[in-house]
């Protein structure tokens, strides 16, 4: 499920370092987002008509208001199902995504560059849903750097272990790995929210078309950052 409207950083801050935050609650996309142009496929801005000073820090999403409900309670139900059976939760924040191209004929595929530990809690009044962090380790796409490092001899960074780190400073990094390789960009503002796996449909979930419905038909990768599911 994608969602905007923040820095990276900031959404890194406050939902992996912050101690007792108590998260993010969900906006709506306008009635009349359907007019006009369409916003990028992965980042967009938050509607400032939605957002208020007083009230908690909220996510932008691409949902309309019927539908944000049910979506965030799937993804609740889903987290906590996870949890009973198998004693882990697989939900994560994608932050940053990389555009690239598996040949010079191939069709571009969106992958996730780092991933934040969340869970989806439920809460009383107007919000419902809460995205707040869960007490885990960061992970980058380890799929995704194997895959580079052997079809295109791309090395991309580790995340170290340092207080002083931000996402920002890794896109960069990859940035400059990238920078000879045509077309490949770095989408800084993207991010979702979404089961992920260190499987392949990590490395390359993104490519549209086929591979959309193929990911979103798995449930190990079901509610992702690549658009609606």
């Amino acid at each position: 499920m994608a969602v905007g409207g923040h820095s990276p950083d900031e959404l890194f801050d406050k939902l992996h370092r912050q101690e007792n935050f108590r998260g993010y609650g969900f906006n709506p996309v306008r009635d009349d987002s359907s007019d006009g142009e369409q916003p990028n496929a992965l980042s967009f801005q938050l509607d400032a008509s939605q957002s208020s000073p007083i009230r908690r820090p909220r996510l932008q999403t691409r949902i309309a208001s019927d539908k944000l409900e049910r979506r965030l309670t799937k993804i609740f139900r889903e987290q906590r199902t996870l949890e009973e059976e198998q004693g882990l939760s697989t939900l994560y924040l994608a932050l940053g995504f990389l555009k690239w191209f598996d040949s010079d004929q191939a069709e571009e595929s969106f992958a996730p560059l780092v991933l934040v530990p969340v869970t989806m809690a439920r809460v009383p009044g107007g919000d419902g849903y809460l995205l707040r962090g869960r007490d885990e380790e960061i992970v980058a796409n380890i799929s995704l750097r194997e895959k580079l490092k052997t079809n295109f001899g791309i090395q991309l960074p580790d995340i170290p272990d340092d207080e002083q780190w931000k996402p920002s400073v890794y896109f960069d990094k990859v940035g400059r790995e990238i920078r000879r390789q045509q077309r490949w960009e770095v989408d800084r503002q993207a991010a979702g929210v979404g089961f992920f796996t260190f499987s392949k449909f990590m490395a390359r979930f993104g490519r549209s078309g086929v591979a959309k419905q193929r990911l979103a038909r798995s449930r190990a990768a079901r509610c992702t950052a690549a658009g609606e599911c």
